[in-house]
């Protein structure tokens, strides 16, 4: 895929902005620990686990205003806006206003804003803010462009250098992990010390800035990844997807989120599907940190495949 490399840094350069302006939204909704302020929670499931905040869609409404000021050719899918049956341009804006909502209701400083853009189901360009310690402003923007390079508040980083995979650094699992997934045995021990983020897009930011090793996400919507994938691509690390068949693990390369997109056929409520869990790692050592990862064989399903298989 040939793209015009002028034309994809005027969109990464508006998502950055873009998502520095929605950084300060939600800093001013952020809970303070002497005074809580009222975030309007609601649920978006009967077993209140999918919680979502005024901030949450102040930030959508601001970010799809400015992405029609500036793109209004492009389509947009939000993790708060309404399902649309509309079909979708080659262009789309995928955005998470609050990537970690949790995590922000209860005032645990760990989230993200996070927007990626797809063209015709590729992610092109990433940007995401999070909440960052001795920032002049309430936190940092990482942000990429395909063939553009990886680059922190405006700011070229050089991601060049290859990596090492070192038991005593960081890593981020999700919390189901050890139940349906294990290491091998010999790199157990050396797998690195676990913490787990509570937002995919910030996990995933990590991971490109070498603070984490590597990152297994879960199964995610668009929105969770979209952004963080062009980002991860243009950091010197690459995303593998985990696919089950029969109990055994299987890894392929993620080149798009939507395997065929069809203009004229393709809507924007098909980019509102789940994906299948991944491995975000350093492109030098993935290859080899797959094979230490493996789908847990389930003792049930090998006794009822050998009772109906004998």
């Amino acid at each position: 895929m040939t793209l015009d490399q002028d034309f994809l840094k005027k969109i990464e350069n508006h998502a950055f902005k873009i998502a520095r302006e929605s950084g300060e939204i939600l800093h001013s909704y952020f809970p303070d620990l002497l005074t809580k302020f009222d975030l309007s929670i609601e649920f978006k499931d009967s077993n209140l686990r999918d919680p979502v905040t005024k901030a949450d869609k102040k930030v959508q409404s601001f970010l799809s205003d400015e992405i029609k000021k500036e793109f209004p050719d492009h389509g947009i899918v939000g993790e708060e806006s309404e399902s649309q049956n509309d079909l979708a341009p080659d262009y789309v804006w995928v955005l998470d206003p609050l990537d970690g909502t949790r995590n922000f209701m209860y005032g645990f400083p760990i989230y993200a804003c996070s927007i990626g853009v797809l063209y015709k189901g590729e992610p092109v360009v990433g940007a995401i803010f999070i909440p960052w310690p001795n920032s002049i402003n309430s936190g940092r923007v990482v942000h990429a462009s395909a063939g553009n390079g990886l680059s922190l508040d405006g700011k070229s980083i050089d991601t060049s250098k290859n990596r090492k995979l070192d038991a005593n650094s960081l890593i981020t699992l999700p919390g189901f992990f050890s139940r349906r997934y294990k290491f091998s045995n010999d790199f157990l021990p050396l797998s690195g010390e676990l913490r787990m983020g509570g937002s995919i897009a910030y996990e995933m930011l990590m991971v490109a800035l070498n603070i984490s090793q590597y990152a297994v996400i879960s199964s995610a919507y668009m929105w969770d990844i979209s952004g963080g994938l062009a980002i991860i691509n243009e950091s010197n690390c690459s995303a593998l997807k985990i696919n089950i068949n029969n109990n055994e693990t299987h890894w392929s390369k993620i080149d798009t989120l939507v395997e065929e997109w069809d203009l004229g056929e393709t809507k924007l409520s098909d980019l509102r599907s789940r994906t299948n869990p991944m491995l975000i790692a350093p492109t030098n050592y993935i290859n080899e940190l797959k094979n230490k990862i493996s789908r847990k064989r389930n003792p049930i399903k090998q006794v009822v495949n050998g009772i109906f298989n004998s």
